[in-house]
């Protein structure tokens, strides 16, 4: 099966959507067929796409993106700037949608959405019917390094390192304003700076680091060195993005703040759980506060990645898949058996309006009634013709109430 993922990343939007894409696609383990289709991008992403084999469609207006949906195709898209009717034209296209989300502001025409800020619910959104919420940490979008680095349990006994970054762009030039700071505690024998691949600020970051033999500075490295970095630092300083998660995997001690609106969530659910040290706006008093307590108090560190989200996304593309080969057939006299089977199914007892336990006799005349209703329409749901489920339509003029019961495989 195909994948289109649609994404932007520069020096104004950041990095962060591409990022994640990213991680997504290599978290599916070579099942599909990768397309970018990017109206922005930067030079070295372009060389990561290369590196890995996936292909790139740029374009100049979205209708170019449109055209290449299709119901053949499962569509990603991650962006806060693209509207609700962008969502609804590919719908119209026939594709299943993916949507990677941080807001849930608008309307959002979808099969799945993941977000994996923690305290967010269905209820947060406004969806087509049956969307899959995949949502929180759970399902964190992460590099094959940063899961691995998640089962590797550290415990950082003294502070003697830090860590900086502040994602692919940093358009505000926060990593040198973090730096400046960071300097001044001789607690740091070593002081990791990484840049991303928008940054724009080289220059000045180059000269305020002289022959400093303190800073170590690193420019958009690959996922491996950005892991192994990480997990040699005992506290990192980071906004409150997908880069977050990968600290809490790497095992820091994490600072961290917001500065745009699509973090606010990130920050608010987390701190709400103590999950970081807070750098508020990371103003200069704000960062060297946090960088105190971090030095001067005992840090509990929460746990907030399982390392077990790549199995967990794997099942949400493995639910479209299956959606997208369901067979839905008009219910025959034969399928009473199946039916009664799932009827009787504790846990679909606990949820009735009647939890008393069917007789089969019971079931099989109300059965026969049902299938010769013509105000009734009732399906069983198969999957490789093997029944899975039932959906059933009670029509009372010009309405009709959905029920439906799926347990089998799906």
């Amino acid at each position: 099966m195909n994948i289109l993922l649609r994404a932007d990343g520069s020096t104004t939007l950041g990095m962060g959507h591409l990022y994640r894409c990213l991680a997504m696609v290599q978290m599916l383990d070579s099942k599909y067929d990768i397309t970018f289709v990017c109206r922005e991008i930067t030079g070295d992403f372009e060389y990561i796409l290369t590196k890995n084999n996936y292909k790139l469609i740029q374009i100049k207006k979205e209708n170019d993106f449109l055209d290449l949906c299709d119901e053949k195709r499962i569509v990603v898209i991650d962006g806060h700037h693209f509207p609700s009717e962008l969502y609804q034209k590919v719908r119209e296209k026939g594709s299943q949608i993916v949507c990677i989300d941080d807001l849930h502001d608008k309307n959002y025409h979808s099969d799945v959405i993941i977000n994996q800020a923690p305290g967010i619910t269905s209820t947060d959104y406004s969806t087509d019917p049956f969307n899959y919420f995949a949502l929180g940490p759970n399902f964190a979008l992460l590099r094959e390094p940063f899961l691995k680095a998640a089962n590797n349990k550290r415990k950082i006994t003294s502070i003697k390192s830090c860590f900086i970054c502040f994602g692919g762009g940093d358009q505000l030039d926060l990593t040198l304003r973090t730096l400046k700071i960071a300097i001044q505690f001789p607690a740091f024998k070593t002081i990791n700076v990484v840049t991303g691949s928008a940054y724009k600020h080289s220059e000045s970051l180059q000269v305020f680091v002289g022959n400093e033999s303190r800073i170590k500075l690193s420019h958009a490295i690959d996922e491996y060195q950005m892991a192994e970095i990480m997990s040699a630092s005992d506290v990192a300083i980071v906004p409150c993005s997908t880069i977050l998660l990968e600290v809490f995997a790497a095992g820091c001690i994490p600072i961290s703040g917001y500065f745009v609106e699509n973090q606010k969530y990130f920050y608010q659910n987390f701190l709400s759980q103590n999950a970081f040290i807070d750098a508020g706006n990371f103003s200069e008093i704000a960062i060297e506060n946090a960088l105190n307590i971090a030095l001067n108090s005992d840090i509990n560190i929460t746990e907030i990645i399982d390392g077990k989200s790549k199995s967990r996304i794997n099942k949400c593309f493995q639910l479209l898949e299956n959606i997208a080969s369901i067979e839905l057939t008009r219910a025959k006299p034969e399928d009473s058996e199946i039916t009664y089977k799932w009827a009787s199914d504790p846990e679909v007892r606990k949820w009735s309006f009647n939890t008393n336990p069917i007789l089969l006799e019971e079931h099989n005349n109300w059965f026969s009634r049902k299938i010769n209703d013509q105000n009734f329409v009732y399906f069983i749901a198969k999957l490789d013709n093997e029944p899975i489920g039932s959906i059933r339509f009670d029509m009372n003029e010009n309405t009709a109430t959905i029920r439906s019961r799926f347990l089998e495989r799906v």
